[in-house]
């Protein structure tokens, strides 16, 4: 697959288009809804589909953008898998610096811990 397609948006909801488009203006290739495998609160195997994967970040970005999900759950999932995830609120002002701003916490982050490595 060319590592810049990024697929139609028919099956996204309003808000993960507006992600979408905010992403790709950014020139991040994304993959749509890539699974991942995590363990649940009760440590069963499960399979997941964040919106959205950064591939060259290897970060995952989930939208809000309903009120059934329970989000806080989900958000503690993720958490306890150790997989770096951005939920972002595409209805509310500042959501793309606020995505922009965690993308960078996160890769902060990793360029600390990397410094820490002995033998490098």
């Amino acid at each position: 697959m060319n590592e810049h397609y990024n697929p139609p948006f028919d099956d996204m909801t309003e808000s993960e288009r507006a992600v979408a488009d905010f992403l790709n203006f950014q020139g991040m290739w994304w993959q749509y809804e890539q699974p991942i495998f995590l363990k649940d609160d009760k440590y069963r195997p499960r399979v997941w589909s964040p919106d959205f994967y950064i591939p060259r970040l290897a970060i995952y970005v989930e939208v809000i953008g309903n009120n059934y999900a329970n989000y806080d759950y989900r958000r503690e999932v993720y958490s306890k898998n150790g997989v770096p995830i951005i939920f972002v609120y595409p209805n509310q002002n500042g959501w793309k610096e606020f995505l922009l701003s965690e993308l960078i916490a996160i890769q902060r982050d990793r360029d600390e811990l990397t410094r820490k490595f002995k033998g490098a």
